[in-house]
């Protein structure tokens, strides 16, 4: 494939500046853009992307200069994880175990209410760049100072304890990505450039990692395809405005129809694109706003995009009972939809033994002051007594 102007110049800013930032379309070739780079400079580089499939694709077709893997894989492979940390990653922190090594009292559903709280602080943190837990990592309640500075305590005891290479105690794939960043390695001495793709979805503490070394980056991403801000990732191009500047405009995805029709979505937005999208010719696609069971599924292939999970489960409920043998399926898959969903119902029919998620472990029980009334005023100190392997 012939590149294009706005490609060449991208390269070439790559090669002249620390720091460079890329804007790019849907489908304008980000991916491509980073392994075309590695390519043409002799150089050592490290790809991060926040997704195991970019990883994955990058790994099978960059050179042999540029090594591909997710940022989690990254620091778990830094950190020996192998070894050190798979035992920790097999189980899970439950309400039992948290207050045992914490040494709280109280019931069942109690315990599990007050370690979901401190698990749910430590998996914010471990999203931070932060270097301590502090309130605003808490999960929004109401709760009294004495009891706010209780759950802090507490949350850093257990972070101590789970943090620690030489226990079981378990951890989250967030939580050893965080104790890599907290290292504060500068990858300089292994790499010359990161590239970092998909910018627009890494969490703050990726973008920590990066910016705690000192070699030269590449971010490319879309600042209008941000789908993971719910669990905090924040968007990289804003994160290193002293950057060179580019954009890849030219989509391959799709057609002219389309590109016009996303210039118009996206022109109603606060901070429109700077750059009209422009699609290619030879793709012939349609954009249609309306019902979707309206459409001629029986010709081509069809992508459905809805404003929530529930109108896409509608019209794929209907377009099944419709036309039975028509293969659908859902962009990185069932599960995570269908999981909260299974969740609400453990809640709705009472069923507390299957209710394991946060945050849906806070409502195993209806006890108001469950929070306040089972964390002893005691010294924040980690418990002396041997943890429970």
């Amino acid at each position: 494939m012939k590149d294009t102007e706005e490609q060449k110049l991208a390269s070439k800013l790559a090669a002249e500046h620390h720091s460079v930032r890329v804007n790019a379309a849907a489908g304008a070739g980000k991916s491509y853009l980073l392994k075309r780079i590695a390519k043409s400079q002799h150089a050592r580089f490290l790809y991060l992307t926040f997704s195991r499939q970019l990883a994955a694709e990058a790994k099978a077709s960059f050179p042999t200069n540029a090594e591909c893997m997710t940022a989690h894989g990254f620091a778990f492979r830094r950190l020996d994880g192998q070894t050190k940390l798979v035992n920790k990653l097999n189980r899970k922190m439950t309400g039992e175990l948290g207050a045992d090594l914490l040494g709280l009292e109280g019931g069942t559903n109690e315990k599990e209410q007050v370690i979901a709280t401190l698990v749910a602080a430590i998996e914010k943190y471990a999203m931070s760049a932060d270097e301590r837990i502090q309130a605003h990592h808490l999960p929004e309640a109401d709760l009294t100072t004495p009891v706010i500075e209780r759950y802090l305590g507490y949350a850093r005891d257990l972070w101590a304890l789970m943090s620690s290479r030489t226990n079981s105690i378990p951890i989250t794939h967030d939580m050893y990505l965080k104790l890599f960043q907290l290292r504060q390695e500068d990858l300089h001495v292994q790499y010359d450039c990161i590239l970092a793709d998909e910018g627009q979805d890494f969490s703050p503490v990726m973008l920590e990692i990066i910016k705690q070394s000192q070699c030269k980056r590449v971010i490319v991403g879309d600042r209008h395809q941000q789908i993971y801000a719910f669990r905090g990732s924040v968007n990289a191009l804003d994160a290193f405005p002293d950057s060179a500047d580019a954009v890849l405009s030219q989509s391959f995805r799709y057609g002219e129809q389309v590109a016009e029709f996303a210039n118009i979505v996206l022109g109603f937005k606060r901070n429109p694109p700077s750059f009209t999208i422009r699609g290619t010719p030879s793709r012939k696609s349609v954009a249609v706003v309306g019902n979707p069971l309206d459409l001629p599924f029986e010709e081509g292939q069809h992508a459905l995009i809805a404003r929530t999970n529930a109108a896409l489960f509608e019209a794929a409920m209907y377009i099944t009972a419709l036309m039975p043998d028509l293969k659908l399926s859902f962009e990185s898959g069932l599960e995570r939809f269908l999981r909260p969903i299974e969740q609400c119902f453990h809640l709705w029919s009472e069923n507390v033994d299957a209710i394991t998620d946060y945050p849906f472990v806070r409502y195993k029980s209806s006890t108001a002051s469950t929070k306040q009334t089972i964390l002893p005023d005691r010294p924040l100190s980690v418990p002396r007594k041997h943890p429970r392997r």
